[in-house]
């Protein structure tokens, strides 16, 4: 064999390995940012922090005022795209299944205004106005919201039963929301 193929060949087993170490410390990093990112969410199985939120259409709602009921407690912006993508979603589910004991809060962890956020909404997803509440500080640490979108799923008693943080698609929605309802 010529002494430039074999270089060449030895080229490519270094540039195959490299991306072979390349990949693996790429993996590793995302498995830690995942066990991170879960690690902040506050776990599963636990009392929910109380809470009392402002409702966009007047008065206000806490956590003690839905014992008995399957709450669907989102986190979201108006400027985060992934919120505007999931929103419609929720509000889907929302509607469907609110007969069978699920409530939504589409709580604004952004601390815009109400009118930004009415706006904002009757351009952007018909039908959210009735389920806007606005967090305060103390929730959004409460809840350790460090992204958004930020999903949790309070069961009948109060408990934390999942949480998840970046959207989601509808049929996973769904799924989740009806294994909240199913939940004893």
């Amino acid at each position: 064999m010529e002494p430039e193929v074999q270089q060449r060949k030895g080229w490519a087993g270094r540039l195959l390995v490299g991306a072979l170490v390349v990949a693996a410390v790429a993996a590793l990093a995302v498995q830690g940012w995942l066990e991170q990112k879960a690690q902040r969410m506050v776990a599963s199985g636990r009392p929910a922090p109380s809470f009392r939120v402002a409702r966009l259409e007047g008065g206000t709602l806490g956590l003690e005022d839905l014992k008995g009921k399957v709450v669907m407690l989102d986190f979201w912006a108006t400027w985060c795209p992934p919120c505007r993508e999931e929103m419609p979603a929720l509000v889907t589910l929302a509607r469907e299944y609110q007969d069978k004991g699920l409530v939504f809060l589409a709580v604004n962890a952004d601390f815009e205004s109400p009118e930004d956020v009415t706006g904002w909404a009757q351009m952007t997803v018909p039908g959210l106005l009735p389920y806007v509440a606005f967090a305060d500080s103390e929730m959004l640490s409460a809840y350790n919201i460090t992204s958004l979108p930020t999903l949790y799923f309070v069961d009948r008693k109060g408990q934390l039963l999942e949480s998840t943080s970046g959207a989601l698609t509808e049929p996973q929605l769904r799924r989740m929301v009806q294994a909240a309802l199913a939940s004893e």
